[in-house]
């Protein structure tokens, strides 16, 4: 690898540096200008001139890598996750658990102001079964509630979120989508699966500047990670939500570098935008 012709800004050095490259696999120092890779090498064949004008960082002989790329990420769900309340299974082993992070999390929440709690895993808890409409209401009857898998395939609603958009015993499943029921009356358990699309429409959306501060926040969990490019899978990612994205990579609220897989029935939409 050659010596950009002009002056870098930041010198990696003394680090263990995986290039990837196979006629060069290793090295121990990386220049950097204006963010972009200038030269790969070992410290030998740099001159003192190369570094005079390079802010100097001694990797103490980590190692470094190139920036990690997440093909299959859902950027504006997994920023909205980081303020819901924590149901993975590091968090709770069972229904119990869920509901008692619930009902703290109602103690504080204004009445009838929507809670959003995410990442439980049926196969990991204890019941080895999803929660139901009715555990949700018992751990908060007075907001509605939105449980979502850790799959992003399903989520379980209380009764008065099934109100709020809408869902009753004569309502009938969107295309993919499935309401499970009790078998007894074959009124809604609350579990809706494949339906996030057709939920979203009638949740009300976080506001601009929170969405702007849980952005940033995925960003820089993206960044601590070694991710330096995301590519949002969402399926129903649209050219608004492109241009969303954009904005906030122009504003420095997303720092990755950003590409999208289009909505199947938004292909021609992006394809007309050139």
């Amino acid at each position: 690898m050659r010596a950009h012709s002009e002056q870098p800004n930041i010198a990696l050095m003394n680090g263990n540096v995986l290039t990837l490259d196979g006629a060069q696999p290793y090295a121990d120092t990386v220049l950097i200008r204006r963010r972009r890779i200038g030269w790969v090498g070992e410290r030998r064949n740099l001159s003192a001139a190369a570094l005079s004008a390079a802010k100097i960082i001694d990797c103490g002989g980590r190692t470094v890598v190139p920036g990690f790329i997440d093909a299959h990420c859902h950027i504006l769900a997994y920023a909205a996750s980081l303020e819901a309340v924590d149901c993975s299974p590091s968090a709770v082993a069972d229904i119990e658990d869920i509901l008692r992070e619930i009902r703290r999390v109602a103690k504080v929440t204004p009445r009838g102001d929507w809670i959003r709690a995410t990442g439980y895993s049926d196969y990991d808890l204890s019941e080895k079964r999803h929660p139901t409409r009715r555990e949700l209401d018992d751990a908060s009857p007075h907001h509605p509630v939105r449980l979502n898998h850790r799959s992003g395939h399903a989520c379980v609603l209380n009764s008065l979120a099934l109100e709020r958009v809408g869902i009753g015993s004569d309502t009938e499943e969107p295309p993919g989508g499935t309401i499970a029921r009790d078998i007894e009356d074959g009124e809604p358990d609350g579990l809706l699966l494949e339906m996030a699309d057709w939920l979203d429409g009638r949740i009300p959306r976080m506001n601009e500047g929170r969405l702007h501060e849980v952005v940033s926040q995925a960003s820089r969990i993206f960044l601590s990670q070694g991710v330096t490019c995301v590519v949002d899978a969402t399926p129903s990612n649209s050219l608004d939500r492109w241009k969303s994205l954009l904005r906030k990579r122009r504003e420095r609220n997303l720092i990755p570098s950003l590409h999208m897989m289009p909505a199947a029935d938004r292909i021609d939409d992006f394809l007309s935008a050139g």
